[in-house]
């Protein structure tokens, strides 16, 4: 770990590193750990406790994160394709730019995430808690949603068309140029025709029934 600081302060001229590809860290203690731009590809880091740890550009493609608490923890422009967040706690953590495509975020925890321009396409967060998350910008296509929790959320611009929105409660969110075209939002909760007005939508938009979209 000393060697991978050096290796930062010195913008990698000096020191080496982090190579924890393939490492078994399960219910490894890692909170407030320094490891900006590591290699954690493929790394078991399930249930290991993260909290405040800082991974901003950090390779952890593959990795298994499967219920660890991550807390404030900084991944700003990490690489987690193909990552499974399932049940992790990730409660006000910094996801800005991330890439998360084909990750795997059902039921994990994301109350006041910070996800501003993070690229899910595609993404599964079936049941996930993304209570006053910020989602601005987001490119989330494709993506599944169902029964997540979206209530107080940032949404403005955010890319949702295509999306698998059943059943989710969104109250209070924010949805201003968001893009819902062929979204799927039937049995949302909370959902108003004001929200929607501020929204784009299609043809192929699906509402619950009590909304118009005033077309």
């Amino acid at each position: 770990m000393a060697q991978h600081l050096v290796w930062i302060e010195s913008r990698g001229q000096e020191g080496m590193r982090a190579d924890l590809s393939n490492a078994q860290l399960p219910e490894a203690a890692l909170q407030g750990c320094d490891l900006r731009a590591a290699n954690l590809r493929n790394a078991n880091l399930q249930r290991a406790e993260m909290q405040l740890i800082n991974l901003s550009k950090a390779d952890l493609r593959g990795a298994s994160l499967q219920y660890a608490k991550m807390y404030r923890a900084s991944l700003r422009e990490a690489d987690l394709r193909g990552v499974s967040l399932i049940g992790a706690g990730m409660q006000e953590a910094n996801l800005q730019k991330a890439l998360l495509e084909m990750a795997d975020l059902r039921e994990a925890d994301l109350r006041e995430a910070d996800l501003r321009r993070s690229k899910l396409p595609g993404v599964m967060a079936q049941r996930a808690n993304l209570f006053m998350a910020n989602l601005r910008e987001v490119q989330w296509p494709e993506g599944v949603l169902n029964e997540a929790d979206l209530q107080g959320a940032i949404l403005i611009e955010a890319h949702l068309h295509s999306c698998q929105l059943l059943d989710v409660r969104i109250a209070g969110a924010d949805l201003r140029g968001a893009n819902l075209c062929g979204a799927n939002l039937i049995g949302a909760m909370g959902l108003s025709e004001e929200q929607i007005g501020r929204a784009r939508v299609d043809d192929y938009t699906s509402l619950p029934e009590r909304i118009s979209t005033g077309k």
